[in-house]
């Protein structure tokens, strides 16, 4: 008969704002950080906290049963990898959950990057393309001459749009 391995988890109640910040941070270790909330709504609260204080974008998880719960999660959450029922460290890089297999997690828009994705090598890749055209311009139709703004014109409406401005 096999013997399961035994796991031994070190649990310690932080109240400090100290010890708050270490569990709120990214850790590279084996250490587990979670905290406990009275309700659903204030853990929706004090998980965007947790996001705010250093991974806006980043990556979210949540264990649920209830399918509501997790929907109000994936939409209210400003992450863009959100994982349910499955561990960070494995489902945020493609291995639980089937997102693309990458070392390197974007933030997007949220956390100040330009991708929101795991970053894979079609994100690095040059690629060449050369591109025929497929359609034909519209015509286009010249300006009826009533419709012509002068020079002056212009310079009038740029005048008093200054002008408000520095009004305020």
């Amino acid at each position: 008969m096999k013997k399961e391995p035994a796991v031994l988890v070190l649990l310690g109640f932080a109240m400090i704002a100290v010890f708050m910040v270490l569990i709120m941070t990214k850790k590279l270790t084996p250490v587990l950080g979670f905290m406990v909330e009275d309700g659903w709504r204030k853990g929706c609260e004090r998980c965007i906290e947790q996001l705010k204080f250093g991974g806006d974008g980043h990556t979210l998880v949540i264990f649920a049963r209830d399918e509501q719960v997790i929907l109000a999660f994936g939409l209210e959450k400003p992450a863009f990898r959100i994982l349910v029922n499955t561990l960070a460290s494995l489902g945020a890089i493609g291995y639980t959950t089937d997102l693309d297999a990458s070392m390197t997690l974007a933030t997007g828009g949220i956390g100040g990057g330009v991708f929101s994705d795991n970053i894979t090598v079609r994100h690095v890749m040059n690629l060449k393309r050369l591109a025929w055209g497929v359609r034909e311009w519209p015509e286009t139709t010249p300006m009826p001459p009533e419709a012509a703004v002068t020079a002056q014109e212009i310079e009038e409406i740029v005048r008093r749009v200054v002008h408000d401005l520095q009004k305020g």
